[in-house]
C-alpha cells in the first residue's frame, strides 16, 4: 500500500516560491547579459576609429564621431536624415552619376546582404573625400537598415598615383635609352 506524502501548505507556498525566486534570477541573468552585449555594440559603433554611420530608407540615421569629424560636421543633427548622395559630388571617378552609382551599391548590398566599393564624399569645406564603403545589410529591431563603414584612402591612392607616374617616368627612360643606343649603333 502506498503512502501518500503530504506536503504541508507552508513547504508547497516555499517550494512555489523558491521556483519563483530562480525565474526571476535567471531572467535578470538574461537581461544583465543583453544589457552588457548591447552597451558592447554600442561602445563598438561611438569609439570606432573608422567613421561607421547606419542607414535606414537610404537616409543615415546615426553616425559615429569619426563621420561626423571625417565630414566636418561638429553634430549627428548635421548627417541624420540626410542621403548619402547629399555629401556626393554629381558624378564618381569612373565617371556615372553619383545617383545612379548609389542606387546600384545599395542594390548590390541589398542583394548580397554586404557590398564593397570606393566613393567620393564632400566635406563640408567641399574638398572631396575618397573612401573605401562597406554597406552591410543589418536587421535592427525587424527593420532592415545598412550598417555602414568608411576607410579612409587618400593617402593609399596618393601612393598609387606616384607609383604610377613613376613607372610612366622608368618606361619613358628606357625608350629614350633604346632609342639612344639604336641611334649611336647605327653611327658606329
Amino acid at each position: 500500500m502506498g503512502a501518500d506524502v503530504i506536503l504541508p501548505q507552508y513547504l508547497l507556498f516555499g517550494l512555489i516560491l523558491l521556483v519563483v525566486v530562480q525565474l526571476f534570477l535567471i531572467l535578470g541573468l538574461y537581461v544583465k547579459r543583453s544589457r552588457s552585449t548591447d552597451s558592447i555594440y554600442l561602445t563598438l559603433f561611438k569609439e570606432s576609429f573608422n567613421p561607421v554611420l547606419i542607414m535606414r530608407n537610404r537616409r543615415f540615421v546615426d553616425a559615429n564621431d569619426a563621420a561626423i569629424n571625417f565630414l566636418g560636421f561638429t553634430s549627428r543633427a548635421d548627417i541624420v536624415m540626410k542621403h548619402p548622395l547629399d555629401i556626393s559630388p554629381k558624378y564618381q571617378p569612373d565617371g556615372k552619376m553619383s545617383e545612379e552609382k548609389s542606387e546600384e551599391m545599395l542594390a548590390l548590398a541589398s542583394k548580397n546582404g554586404h557590398h564593397q566599393f570606393e566613393w567620393i564624399h564632400l566635406h563640408k569645406d567641399g574638398h572631396e573625400l575618397i573612401v573605401e564603403v562597406a554597406l552591410t545589410e543589418i536587421t535592427i529591431n525587424g527593420q532592415k537598415q545598412m550598417y555602414v563603414v568608411w576607410r579612409d584612402i587618400a593617402n593609399q591612392k596618393k601612393v598609387e598615383q606616384e607609383l604610377l607616374l613613376a613607372k610612366e617616368k622608368a618606361e619613358n627612360s628606357e625608350r629614350l635609352k633604346s632609342a639612344f643606343l639604336e641611334s649611336v649603333s647605327h653611327e658606329i
